[in-house]
């Protein structure tokens, strides 16, 4: 069988995400590409991904993710040759390369069954928008566990929250299913394959695209904390200056983290001046703006992604000291951040 090096590639990398990072015992293949039935799967216990890939043919089996990963990075050529020897190997030829990886023709992970075609529903045009902005906002420390998640609320919105900060976000229709959550994590990972429909079961939450790739993760079966009261703020208009949204832009490389979920910038305000001020393990970055503002000192911490993304929308804000909270609000979204008053 003759396939296209990068078109093998771009399949794994689709499927990448469910790899185990790590060893589970009780999943010997969880760091495996399993070929099955003309698709790619992998699986972690908490994503599984399976990937259509054109012209694979008969193959199946299960191959250790990293040395096909390895070899696929070394060989120039741009077409493979591949095929199953009788040693129950997969051959991949090369141009004048060969080499041959063991074939696990027993697959021991738990293959997830999807729903009939007529349980999969629409999602809202709008879904991933609200994926990614709520995520600027969920837990990724070890605090509370509930924190972590995403909550995608039947009545028609996602909202999430680390205890200091809450993101909330309307959908542009409600979604016929049942309220449920997710990791926040595992979130951000089904965004990057753009999924156009669904379909839920009592334990995963399955993503599908136009070709044919599902993102299943698994649901958490608990109860989000109520934020109603938490957004409820009533204060004075705060209207940061129209520069700030470049200041941000300039504080964002060195709030530089291997995930932009984690990175944070502190914005603190006192009269006539706002400053924006960011640090990473190589240097750090302070830049001061003239502001028209005489109240007291406050500050607060924002993902600056996320900072940029509501600037763009709206530089005023409200204000209530008394309850140490200031909030954006547009047209779908609110965002409410904890103050820190002097």
């Amino acid at each position: 069988m003759k396939i296209e090096k990068s078109k093998l590639q771009e399949a794994l990398r689709i499927v990448e995400p469910g790899l185990a990072e790590k060893e589970i015992p009780y999943l010997e293949q969880a760091k495996s590409f399993a070929f099955v039935g003309g698709k790619i799967i992998t699986y972690n216990d908490e994503i599984s991904i399976s990937h259509p890939i054109e012209g694979w043919g008969d193959i199946e089996g299960v191959i250790q993710a990293k040395k096909l990963y390895d070899l696929l990075s070394k060989l120039s050529a741009k077409e493979l040759d591949i095929f199953i020897n009788k040693k129950s190997e997969m051959i991949i030829k090369a141009g004048k390369a060969k080499a041959g990886l063991t074939l696990q023709s027993e697959l021991n992970l738990p293959i997830i069954k999807f729903t009939d075609d007529s349980k999969w529903m629409k999602l809202p045009d709008n879904f991933i928008d609200a994926i990614i902005f709520t995520s600027g906002c969920a837990s990724t420390d070890s605090g509370d566990p509930i924190l972590q998640n995403l909550h995608i609320n039947a009545d028609g919105f996602v909202e999430s929250s680390d205890s200091f900060r809450i993101a909330k976000y309307t959908l542009s229709e409600v979604i016929d299913t049942e309220t449920f959550l997710i990791p926040s994590k595992s979130a951000i990972e089904m965004t990057k394959i753009k999924p156009v429909e669904f379909c839920k079961d009592d334990a995963w939450v399955h993503f599908r695209t136009e070709a044919g790739t599902v993102f299943s993760c698994r649901i958490v079966n608990e109860t989000f904390p109520d934020t109603t009261p938490h957004l409820n703020i009533k204060g004075s208009q705060l209207t940061f200056p129209d520069k700030l949204k470049e200041v941000v832009d300039r504080a964002m490389i060195f709030a530089e983290r291997k995930n932009k979920f984690n990175e944070i910038i502190t914005v603190s305000a006192k009269p006539g001046n706002l400053k924006v001020r960011s640090e990473a393990e190589s240097g750090w970055f302070e830049e001061d703006i003239e502001m028209e503002y005489d109240g007291d000192e406050i500050s607060f911490i924002a993902t600056p992604f996320l900072l940029k993304d509501i600037l763009s929308q709206t530089t005023s804000c409200i204000i209530n000291k008394e309850r140490s909270k200031l909030k954006f609000e547009g047209d779908n979204w609110q965002y409410m951040v904890a103050l820190r008053v002097r």
